[in-house]
């Protein structure tokens, strides 16, 4: 029998604490309390179990010299002038990302910060918001610790017949491959081919060392994020993603962000035209945890950007790259 690693035994103690399988109950953060409740661009619902996420165009490229390229990614939300999603979060994550919007405490599975919901208790309560966004969130921490949440919720919209109506999101950190080893491949065929659903995907990082600055993780690598990303798409789910590039000093070069482009391609060769270089911004939770190093890499990640787009104008035409991510077929 395989040994298990560090990183799968600290999942199975997070999935201890945060989920009652037999009830089917799901530890949600509470965020009346939390630093990230304090953040404009969002407001708490929900009894403070939700969260409403405004988004203006949902643009998330940097502010330099081309602008063109800035463009609404509504991850299979027909475009709107003004984007409002539900999110819940689940209160675990086996990582601890230094620019993370979320209060750390919020992350560690303790029921003091949250409480137990079944996914049609969620549902419900989403639903029964006044005027309630017709996008439903889930979030975290890491969302697939446990991954019986989504296929839960999959499950309660339809049987409300809601599935048409609700898109169902589902942060992914690419960091543990639970959803193979809790679900049937039955129940992961319904998933990936569940209307209105996909999946927002973070790379931490470009190479190794970008990766473990960025997640404090001494227990997985970049490759591993790359392989269950590879995975997830061979599935069939419907994916985006998002890269951060923030690093340490002198760590970005060209090759480096041109071998990363060289990996997203290996898995289809239009994967970076959907991959989004996600801008680090100083988050409240974010702010009194951060240290110079980490301070500094937010110049490091203009210069890995600038990289980013060069290779990126080598590689696509000025017409692919001026798509709308939901255009852009991986399939």
């Amino acid at each position: 029998m395989r040994l298990k690693t560090n990183n799968e035994k600290l999942i199975d103690t997070l999935r201890e604490k945060v989920l009652l399988k037999n009830e089917r109950k799901i530890l949600i953060a509470n965020l009346n309390n939390s630093k990230e409740n304090e953040d404009n661009y969002t407001k708490t619902n929900c009894q403070g179990y939700g969260r409403v996420r405004i988004f203006k165009n949902f643009s998330i490229h940097f502010s330099l010299e081309n602008q063109k390229t800035r463009k609404p990614l509504f991850r299979g939300h027909p475009p709107v002038e003004e984007l409002r999603s539900q999110v819940f979060q689940l209160a675990a994550c086996n990582w601890r990302c230094w620019y993370c919007f979320v209060d750390f405490e919020l992350l560690a599975g303790n029921e003091k910060f949250g409480s137990f919901f079944t996914a049609d208790e969620l549902v419900d309560m989403f639903l029964n918001e006044h005027n309630h966004p017709n996008v439903l969130d889930l979030s975290g921490g890491q969302p697939d610790i446990v991954p019986e949440w989504c296929l839960w919720t999959m499950q309660s919209l339809e049987e409300r017949k809601m599935n048409d109506k609700v898109f169902l999101w589902m942060d992914d950190n690419l960091g543990t491959e639970t959803l193979w080893e809790v679900l049937t491949p039955e129940e992961i065929n319904y998933m990936a081919n569940y209307p209105l659903h996909s999946r927002a995907c973070c790379f931490k990082g470009y190479d190794d060392n970008s990766f473990r600055f960025n997640t404090a993780n001494l227990y997985s690598n970049h490759e591993s994020q790359l392989r269950i990303f590879d995975k997830l798409h061979k599935e069939g789910f419907n994916l985006y993603a998002y890269i951060t590039l923030t690093s340490p000093e002198g760590n970005t070069t060209p090759q480096k962000i041109s071998d990363f482009i060289d990996r997203l391609q290996a898995i289809h060769p239009n994967v970076p035209l959907r991959t989004i270089p996600l801008e680090i911004q100083p988050f409240n939770a974010m702010v009194s945890r951060k240290n110079a190093a980490q301070t500094q890499s937010l110049e490091e990640q203009s210069k890995a950007y600038y990289y980013w787009w060069e290779e990126m104008t080598k590689r696509f035409s000025s017409k692919e790259l001026e798509m709308p991510y939901d255009d852009i077929s991986l399939y």
